[in-house]
């Protein structure tokens, strides 16, 4: 006798991005010297203050089950933390909180896809919501953006993939995993496409802190009362506050959208973590100085990595405007051999990095494209400066 396993299970593909952090962890434990920089997940610790909360609601035994969409005093937080850092007026009916942005973007898309129904995607896109769509029944659509122009997509190639069929379109701006920020000019195009053809915007702004460079993150919902009447804005306490294992995230919009999130995330998780909610209610309430602090580090570190990478041969990059990720070509170096083997494409290149120089970069095949490596910068910039010095040297090997 054996299990049989859903055909859209089947489908879905293991996170990648996962599933490279153990195989870098696992090679740590043998070679101490490893330095990867694979998943997006900041090295600080989360502010001292947040943890205290999450300990003194421990302590007063707060750990019963919270409304489905989140506590009263989260979702209050939720809705003046929109107001105060994006210009968005959402009242508590129109926001709610789930375990994790991931699970809010999931959970939007099975509330918005029917079978064929089909969600744009500008690419290269993060590795998630490809599987996500089609495990909602719906049809990925990706949407091609170019490395000459930062990676921003631009408003008249996604009107050449509208059809009959778009349901919606996700929009990750600051993006993973090429660091682009989405200018304003742009998002107010995209805004007038996707209200001409009543086109709902999954916005996921997670990365929305960490912006460099004089870039401005514009959330979309923002642009005008159309457009912010089909917008979902996503975000979350992982990457601006490095709480990425407390899995906390929410999501504003229209009333209807969010009580049908909000019915799923009762059916699937009852409600987020209750500890980890009343930490994420200090990290919106309580002291903001960390976030520049956190952002100055980034900072930091990517002024450290472009000029870095810079002065590599054989790799290129658009410098990123935001996120904590370097998109490196590394095209140039196809066909290139290491002994007896050919470097043919991206995860070639990643593996031989791996196998000479002890670093780690994932290849682009797990975001749409073939000619990239993604670098997470989250590192010290001490491992940083030495894994680019690795990176410049097994180069220099290749023939």
């Amino acid at each position: 006798m054996s299990i049989q396993i859903s055909s859209r299970t089947k489908a879905m593909q293991p996170s990648a991005t996962l599933a490279f952090n153990d195989r870098m962890m696992a090679m740590r434990k043998k070679d101490p010297s490893t330095i990867s920089f694979g998943v997006g997940e900041p090295d600080l610790p989360t502010p001292e203050h947040i943890k205290q909360a999450a300990r003194k609601a421990m302590v007063e035994n707060r750990t019963r089950y919270t409304s489905a969409g989140g506590m009263a005093e989260l979702k209050d937080a939720v809705s003046m933390k929109y107001k105060r850092d994006n210009g968005l007026d959402y009242g508590p009916d129109q926001v709610m909180v789930a375990p994790g942005a991931k699970q809010v973007i999931g959970m939007a898309l099975l509330s918005l896809c029917d079978p064929g129904d089909e969600v744009l995607v500008p690419c290269p896109y993060w590795i998630s919501f490809i599987d996500q769509i089609r495990f909602a029944s719906g049809e990925p659509i990706p949407v091609p953006t170019r490395q000459d122009e930062g990676f921003v997509p631009h408003a008249d190639v996604i009107a050449d993939h509208v059809t009959e069929r778009t349901r919606a379109i996700i929009l990750n701006t600051p993006n993973n995993p090429t660091g682009a920020v989405y200018p304003r000019a742009e998002l107010e195009r995209i805004a007038d496409v996707c209200v001409e053809n009543d086109i709902v915007v999954i916005a996921d702004s997670l990365y929305e802190s960490l912006v460099f460079g004089g870039a401005e993150h514009v959330p979309i919902a923002s642009l005008g009362e159309e457009i912010n009447d089909l917008t979902l804005t996503v975000a979350g306490v992982s990457k601006s506050y490095c709480m990425t294992g407390w899995r906390v995230g929410f999501g504003g919009g229209p009333v209807d959208l969010i009580k049908a999130l909000t019915k799923i995330n009762g059916q699937l998780s009852t409600c987020a973590n209750s500890i980890a909610q009343w930490a994420a209610l200090e990290a919106l309430t309580g002291p903001q100085e960390p976030l520049k602090v956190i952002a100055d580090e980034f900072a930091a570190r990517r002024d450290l990595a472009i000029k870095l990478l810079g002065e590599v041969d054989g790799i290129s990059f658009a410098p990123p405007m935001g996120a904590f990720y370097i998109y490196i070509n590394c095209s140039e170096l196809f066909g290139r051999t290491a002994g007896n083997t050919t470097l043919n494409n991206a995860t070639d290149v990643s593996n031989y990095f791996i196998d000479e120089a002890r670093i780690g970069l994932i290849p682009s095949t797990v975001f749409g494209d073939t000619g990239h490596l993604r670098l997470a910068y989250t590192t010290s910039q001490e491992d940083l400066a030495e894994g680019v010095q690795r990176m410049d040297s097994a180069i220099a090997k290749l023939k």
